[in-house]
């Protein structure tokens, strides 16, 4: 569990290390009254058996762009079978070291994200390992 003041320009640094943090709540958000369900959360995940916003499922992620920020790069991506007209900055870390370097824009990446996620800042990505080809649609 994580209580922090992140602030919007921190959710890539968050985003990078969400996989392994079942709650994330602001100091303005945070409620005593809640820290049973918070608990709750954690233990279960702990466990292996996560809440449904928290379970991962194995799905395609369309790579939009890539950009160099400095020393890094940060892929633009979205994950249709979550939100599929919303697009969102992965960073490189949360990309498996072998593929960092091959992945373009027009590919897609197989990974586990938790589908379920309400919002952006809930989604986490894991082993994403593996480049797959565009899914023939339509055909």
């Amino acid at each position: 569990m994580l209580l922090t003041m992140y602030q919007s320009n921190n959710r890539l640094d968050l985003r990078a290390s969400r996989a392994d943090l079942p709650i994330v709540i602001s100091r303005d958000e945070f409620r005593l009254e809640n820290i049973g369900r918070y608990a709750t959360v954690c233990r279960l995940e702990i466990e292996g058996n996560p809440v449904d916003e928290r379970k991962p499922h194995r799905v395609l992620i369309s790579v939009l762009d890539v950009a160099s920020n400095g020393g890094s790069r940060t892929i633009d991506v979205v994950v249709p079978s979550w939100r599929p007209d919303h697009a969102l900055i992965l960073p490189e870390s949360c990309i498996n070291d072998s593929l960092r370097s091959i992945v373009r824009p027009g590919q897609y990446i197989l990974g586990d994200v938790n589908i379920d996620a309400k919002n952006e800042d809930e989604l986490f990505f894991r082993n994403l390992d593996e480049v797959v080809a565009a899914p023939n649609v339509g055909r």
